[in-house]
């Protein structure tokens, strides 16, 4: 059975459920154009996660934040 999921370059796509308010409060930071949309938040999240917890999963590529 093939796995579930579409690649777009080196992104591979996942579902998550959260509760309400979080979706709600990721979309606050969408609309206020603090963030571009919720991959991007989601992703920054996650890689945040990482570098503060797992910091030797992500290898030293992922350690330096993009540029703006």
């Amino acid at each position: 059975m093939k796995p579930n999921f579409r690649k777009r370059s080196n992104a591979v796509v996942i579902s998550v459920s959260m509760p309400l308010k979080y979706v709600k409060a990721i979309d606050a930071l969408v609309n206020e154009k603090i963030y571009y949309s919720r991959s991007d938040l989601v992703r920054d999240a996650l890689r945040n996660f990482f570098i503060s917890k797992f910091p030797d999963l992500l290898g030293k590529q992922e350690k330096t934040f993009p540029e703006e």
